[in-house]
């Protein structure tokens, strides 16, 4: 019988339970998430000024794919962002106005919202065209009183995005 052997290289050692975004908890506070509302907040409370605000949509029943898609590659990028909490809010939040707005990122640059929508697109892009992946409802302008989508990005359809002057209104 062969003895086991250990693959070359270094030695990971992990502490505690493995941490993932779930339906129940989408930003969970273990991975830097705050409760705000019925959102859960990464980074966004520094946030000053304005910039090119991104929309990822998603249905319900594919939402937990996609934060476990989108949510790890915007910490990686440390893009500030927010997350609806739960799926049971999710569900509510798309029976509004709000359709459709599952994660909202605030760049802080040109550079960096081109930067964002490359990672994600790539990803989201690839589960849509062999994983089966499908976009949400497209989000609708609150400039426009609802009654205009936001403008839809590149060929995912999960990506939508508005420039604002002042992140704050």
């Amino acid at each position: 019988m062969a003895t086991p052997t250990s693959p070359p290289g270094p030695t990971i050692i992990t502490t505690g339970p493995r941490v993932l975004e779930r339906n129940s908890c989408f930003g969970p506070p273990q991975l830097g998430y705050k409760s705000d509302r019925i959102f859960m907040e990464w980074n966004t409370r520094g946030v000053q000024g304005g910039g090119w605000k991104l929309h990822v949509s998603a249905r319900p029943d594919q939402a937990e794919i996609v934060a476990r898609i989108a949510l790890p590659i915007l910490r990686q990028l440390a893009v500030p962002h927010k997350v609806v909490a739960t799926l049971e809010e999710y569900e509510r939040f798309n029976r509004t106005r709000q359709a459709g707005k599952f994660i909202t990122v605030y760049t802080r640059s040109t550079d960096e919202a081109r930067k964002t929508i490359a990672a994600l697109e790539g990803e989201l892009g690839t589960y849509r065209d062999f994983g089966g992946l499908v976009p949400g409802p497209l989000p609708t302008s609150r400039d426009a009183g609802h009654k205009e989508t936001e403008i839809p990005l590149s060929g995912s359809g999960f990506i939508s995005l508005l420039f604002r002057d002042d992140y704050s209104r």
